[in-house]
């Protein structure tokens, strides 16, 4: 974060993080942590590990992490005993007066938007922090080649870009462009 705020053309006082999947779900974890960032874009990501962990192992036998859990003996509720305090329900709470957008997939099959992304909303706005939610049509996985790639990026993309701060990847096209 301090060699980012180094950086020359960086505003100060005004930086956003965002993330994917996985990384969008260490970005909200570190939102509660150590919520340096002033605002907070996530695609596909969420909290709940437990109900995520114990998916995986059950629905997902085939993915590597399916495989790598097959053989850890936890029901949700022991999940969650052992990795609350990795989940960012858990810290939601401290996340103070910081902007989040959290773009997720209507038919996510490890995201859910009751188990995963409402509770993180409810704790959120708990700690004075404004969010807004997009969910478009789709998977965990955003089949970009069915969907469209155009219709895929300005679905998600777009959002997250214009929300992270259009002035300045904007001015910058243009710098780079000529125009």
């Amino acid at each position: 974060y301090l060699a980012l705020k180094a950086l020359p053309g960086v505003k100060q006082d005004d930086i956003g993080m965002m993330g994917l999947s996985l990384g969008a779900m260490v970005g909200l974890i570190s939102a509660g942590i150590d919520p340096v960032f002033d605002r907070y874009g996530t695609n596909v990501g969420g909290g709940d590990l437990a109900n995520i962990v114990t998916y995986r192992k059950s629905g997902d036998v085939d993915s590597a992490t399916g495989r790598v859990l097959k053989d850890i003996d936890w029901s949700v509720d022991r999940a969650r005993f052992f990795i609350s305090r990795f989940d960012a329900i858990t810290w939601s709470f401290n996340a103070k007066k910081k902007s989040f957008l959290m773009i997720n997939a209507k038919d996510d099959e490890l995201i859910s938007k009751s188990l995963s992304v409402d509770p993180l909303v409810e704790g959120y706005a708990a700690a004075g922090s404004t969010v807004r939610s997009i969910a478009h049509q789709g998977t965990h996985v955003f089949h970009a080649k069915q969907v469209g790639y155009w219709d895929s990026l300005t679905k998600v993309m777009l959002p997250m870009l214009n929300f992270m701060g259009p002035t300045s990847w904007e001015s910058q096209e243009c710098s780079q462009s000529g125009g």
